[in-house]
């Protein structure tokens, strides 16, 4: 009897987590709804991109960024150096002379978490955005996250995460279908209260709320937005802030790997 127990709760519990809590997830959101109460609020941001060897989009991702609807005077724009040993700081630096680009130079690869932590406490903004280098940002995208911090129980929000050239990879398909699976479940969670983590092509967090993780978390932007709720406040989910990514910067064992060991790490 034991063994059949435990068998049949095997296949019960990924049952449960894949399709049975997006259903539970559903079935309370048509009688509990927590709107965030948005405005088009323009508090001072710092737009955070750790960057280490991305010599090949750190320019595309720069002038991205200087192209988003949003005050220019209201906004920096801050690449985090990570020790690259390639063509990135000096690409980033030529960005740098007009006072909305600042370049954080760190001579020894240390990892993001630890770039991140020592970064934070040189942005001067408020409200700090993170944002990947290969990720390319809609350019409403960082307003329309921000509107959520209007409201005062919102100390992390996070935007939509889009999957673009599936077709060029031979995962490209299946990670599409999974982040569409994914944004399902965060809106799902937003509405009711708190989504768990954030994509780390763009989330954002109040300054004054960033938790400074110990430098060996691995999967920074779960462990970040999670931090709030501690604290008492909400993250959520804003759907119409885009971010795009080629389906080709997700592939790689290598990747994978990370990925569970943090998911691991998380638990």
């Amino acid at each position: 009897m034991p063994a059949k127990l435990i068998f049949w709760i095997g296949i019960a519990a990924p049952l449960y987590a894949y399709i049975g809590y997006p259903f539970v997830l559903f079935g309370l959101g048509l009688i509990v709804r927590r709107p965030v109460k948005k405005a088009p609020i323009q508090p001072w941001l710092s737009l955070l991109i750790p960057a280490r060897n991305e010599a090949r989009v750190i320019e595309r991702k720069i002038s991205n960024s200087l192209a988003l609807d949003y005050p220019a005077d209201r906004l920096e724009i801050v690449i985090a150096c990570d020790g690259s040993t390639d063509e990135t700081e000096a690409i980033a630096r030529r960005f740098a002379h007009g006072g909305r680009v600042r370049v954080l130079a760190y001579a020894t690869n240390r990892g993001k978490m630890a770039v991140l932590n020592a970064s934070v406490p040189e942005l001067r903004g408020e409200i700090i955005v993170f944002s990947d280098a290969s990720a390319m940002l809609a350019p409403d995208s960082v307003r329309r996250l921000v509107e959520n911090f209007a409201d005062p129980s919102v100390g992390a929000a996070s935007g939509l995460y889009q999957v673009t050239r599936p077709a060029d990879v031979n995962i490209g398909a299946s990670e599409n279908l999974y982040w569409k699976y994914e944004t399902f479940l965060k809106t799902q969670e937003s509405q009711l209260a708190s989504t768990l983590g954030g994509h780390g092509q763009l989330h954002a967090i109040r300054k004054e709320l960033y938790p400074f993780p110990p430098a060996e978390t691995i999967n920074d932007d779960y462990v970040i937005p999670l931090s709030v709720l501690s604290r008492g406040f909400r993250a959520v989910y804003e759907p119409t802030a885009l971010v795009y990514e080629e389906a080709r910067e997700m592939t790689g064992f290598a990747r994978r790997v990370r990925i569970m060991a943090g998911n691991l790490q998380q638990l």
